[in-house]
């Protein structure tokens, strides 16, 4: 058993992932007696082959992981993603703004009924300029603020054309050459003279005006439009300046009134009989001069207003501009309809300065709250004050009686120190007399033992006692003698103990007049820290009265009108905070300057009816549209139906499976002529592959997968300048070789024939060498059956290197 596994550990074969294979065979085999060496070198290698294949399993994972999403970036990633139902809103708004556009139809429709830019320019040539037109709007516009002088201007412009009129009529009753030009010209200065009357007529008054902008504040956005305002007096300014402005109407109407007017080359051409005429010559210049005096003073005019109608249209534009907002994106009459009903609803300005007055008496009512409450705060204060004040008086009084208490107690210590410090001097006294009388008193004892030495001496020489007796008596008392004090020894003791005890006494007397002293320093220091009575009064004088505490405290608010009034001040902060700025609002204006210049511009871009009346005779009639249409009919007849076209489609679709069944075919090739480790062939280039799910292929490697079992067509062919030797391996086992040689040998000993149209046989065989090189090559064409998930590599084997390739069909 173990030489078996042995032989196959040593074989080098792969056991598979997780495969039982080897203890079912180690079960199996019958057991014999091996050595415990060789199953240990088993396990080990076992080991070693699993722990090498986790690693490499492990290494693989690790190569994979830095590829894959961390799951907290997808869950980031997919937050920041839109979710079903907002990709559904967002559709359904989609689709209504779909369902709201006007459709490829419409747009073609209206197209067709617009004339083209040349013609548009063509018939624009005679017209007069857009800068011109702008410059007398600007004119028209600066004039209207003071209608009245332009008025008085025109009643004298008409008085002086009235008196040229009569002038030129005498003078065409006297039969002047060109009476029918000059007749024509006055009738047609006459009409344009009544033109300038309507338009000027169609203007609108004060009140109109002041109406108008009356029903411009709408009741949901009042407080917004409130906010953006800075005081009641500003409102009124600038309603007072828009009273003077001009309406839209009037400003269409003098637009239509100087569309209508003559250009100024037709003006310039005149009839030859009118110019041949002096005397109307001189009427023109007269009339040329009056017009020329009446454009100077309109020019006077106009630069007095200039400055006033730049304020004016500002704040005009301003008040209108949540009406212009909707007409920045289109321009129909639908939306112009929509912006008149949104005019109905808006406020007065009546209730808005109702609003304005009710929130300035809530404001002039919460101040007299607070002045009430401040009052009532400022009583209490007083109150406080008034306790603080006895409080510190009594706490004066207080200081006082201790100062006081204080001074007798030092006066008593003094006392007492003196009575101490006399009583040691007496006791010092009579401890030195005691002394003095000890020692006196030890001075007489020492007399007396020695008048008792003496007497008993004196007894002994009477009694006449042994010498040697008398010897050591006399020792004795000698020894008794020397071991006594001698009298100077005695003096320096006692006048060393006086002088001790006078130290003693002179070092308490000063340590306690140290102590004195020190008392005495605190006891000052204590009293000057206390405020004096001047001071106090001083300091009583400068504090405020209480009258006058009452008075600005009364001016004084209190924490909680404080507090009120701060949040009043926040909320009006935050609001205007939300509102636009002067710049905003200067920007908007701008952009609607802009965007009523533009809509001028495409004005005047537009197309007029007279000029559209030729375009739509030149268009197609009902007759001619409903021939093409019976045309397109007929041709429409003509193609198949649609469900001819599903069948076919359909039929189209079997075949086209049939065929992609039949044709699951790989090709590969193999150029640079460098082999592999075991002369194994990588293909580099992969020329063919209809089914790439079948035939997995990887670039520069030796194998191709097969990965449906089945029976497959395999061809190769390889070219070199020597005989090569190839070799078809299925999963690392050899399956056929195939050399020159062989190939040769087969075609000798098979021989090819096939029958020609005369029903003789053909043979097939090599020729020999051509001069062109090898040109036939090696190649083979052979079926072989295959497993699932097959791996096919060739083996190349050659003196000289070489190309090659290989091709795979499924049957």
């Amino acid at each position: 058993m173990m030489s078996e596994l042995s032989k196959r550990m040593s074989e080098g074969i792969d056991f598979e992932n997780c495969s039982p294979d080897v203890i079912l065979e180690l079960i199996s085999i019958k057991s014999e007696w091996t050595n415990i060496q060789d199953i240990i070198k088993l396990t080990l290698k076992a080991f070693y082959q699993v722990v090498k294949m986790h690693d490499d399993k492990i290494f693989e994972i690790e190569q994979v992981l830095p590829q894959k999403a961390n799951k907290n970036d997808i869950s980031h990633q997919m937050a920041q993603k839109a979710n079903l139902i907002d990709m559904k809103k967002t559709m359904a708004e989609v689709a209504a703004n779909i369902e709201s556009r006007t459709t490829y139809e419409d747009i073609k429709r209206m197209l067709e009924d617009k004339i083209t830019k040349p013609e548009m320019m063509f018939q624009l040539q005679n017209k007069v300029s857009f800068e011109d037109m702008k410059h007398y709007i600007d004119q028209t516009l600066n004039h209207q603020s003071h209608s009245d002088a332009v008025e008085e201007e025109l009643a004298r412009i008409k008085q002086k054309m009235e008196e040229t009129y009569r002038d030129m009529q005498k003078k065409m009753s006297q039969g002047i050459v060109g009476s029918k030009d000059i007749q024509q010209l006055s009738i047609s200065i006459d009409t344009k003279f009544n033109e300038i009357e309507q338009a000027i007529d169609q203007k609108a008054n004060k009140q109109s005006v002041a109406q108008a902008l009356h029903r411009k504040a709408n009741r949901p956005d009042i407080d917004t439009v409130l906010a953006k305002k800075a005081d009641l007096s500003d409102l009124q300014r600038v309603i007072a300046a828009l009273e003077n402005k001009i309406d839209i109407t009037s400003f269409e109407g003098l637009v239509r009134a100087v569309e209508s007017k003559a250009d100024r080359h037709e003006v310039s051409q005149q009839p030859s009989s009118f110019r041949a005429s002096t005397e109307v010559d001189k009427a023109l210049q007269k009339f040329n001069n009056d017009k020329f005096d009446m454009e100077k003073r309109l020019n006077d005019i106009e630069r007095s207003v200039q400055v006033t109608q730049r304020d004016a249209i500002s704040q005009v534009d301003q008040i209108k501009s949540l009406v212009n907002m909707n007409l920045t994106q289109k321009v129909d009459y639908r939306d112009i309809d929509n912006i008149n009903h949104q005019i109905h609803n808006k406020a007065d300005i009546e209730k808005v300065q109702e609003l304005v007055t009710s929130l300035r008496n809530e404001v002039v009512a919460q101040l007299t709250q607070i002045k009430k409450d401040v009052k009532q705060k400022t009583k209490a204060k007083d109150d406080d004050s008034k306790k603080k004040k006895k409080e510190t008086e009594f706490a004066n009084e207080k200081a006082f009686e201790e100062i006081k208490t204080i001074k007798e107690k030092m006066q008593k210590l003094a006392a007492q120190f003196d009575k101490e410090l006399t009583e040691r001097d007496k006791q010092m006294k009579n401890i030195q007399q005691s002394n003095q009388g000890d020692i006196q008193k030890v001075f007489g004892n020492m007399q007396l033992e020695i008048e008792n030495i003496r007497k008993i001496i004196a007894d002994i020489e009477q009694r006449k006692g042994e010498k040697r007796e008398l010897n050591d008596f006399k020792q004795k008392v000698v020894q008794q003698i020397e071991l006594k004090s001698d009298q100077s020894d005695v003096s320096n003791q006692i006048s060393k103990f006086t002088a001790e005890q006078t130290q003693k006494q002179f070092d308490l007397r000063q340590e306690l007049f140290k102590k004195v002293t020190e008392i005495q320093n605190l006891i000052q220091m204590n009293i000057t820290k206390k405020v004096g009575m001047e001071e106090f009064n001083e300091a009583l004088s400068q504090k405020v009265d209480l009258t006058m505490l009452r008075s600005s405290l009364d001016q004084k608010i209190g924490f909680s009108e404080y507090d009120g009034m701060k949040k009043l001040l926040d909320r009006i902060i935050k609001d205007i905070e939300g509102k636009s700025s002067f710049k905003d609002l200067e920007a908007h204006v701008n952009f609607c300057k802009n965007v009523f210049e533009d809509l001028t511009k495409e004005l005047l871009l537009k197309a007029n009816i007279k000029d559209l009346i030729p375009l739509l005779d030149t268009k197609a009639n009902v007759e001619d549209v409903n021939g093409t249409l019976s045309l397109v009919q007929r041709e429409v007849e003509k193609c198949i139906t649609e469900d001819e076209m599903r069948k076919t489609l359909n039929e189209q679709a079997l075949i086209n499976e049939a065929l992609c069944a039949q044709n699951c075919v790989g090709r590969w090739i193999w150029k640079s002529g460098e082999i592999k480790p075991n002369s194994l062939v990588p293909w580099e280039v992969q020329a063919l592959n209809t089914c790439p799910d079948n035939f997995l292929w990887e670039k520069s490697k030796t194998s191709i997968v097969a990965v449906a079992p089945g029976l497959y067509e395999v061809s190769f062919g390889f070219y070199s300048k020597k005989q090569p030797t190839v070799q078809i391996h299925l999963n690392g086992e050899p399956l056929m070789s195939v050399s020159k040689s062989s190939q040769a040998q087969i075609r000798c000993n098979i021989i090819f024939r096939f029958v020609n149209d005369h029903g003789k046989e053909n043979r097939i065989s090599n020729v020999g060498k051509h001069s062109a090189g090898n040109v036939t090559g090696l190649t083979l064409l052979d079926f072989i059956a295959l497993p699932a998930r097959a791996r096919l590599s060739l083996t190349f084997t050659c003196d000289s290197p070489g190309e090659g390739f290989f091709n795979i069909r499924k049957l």
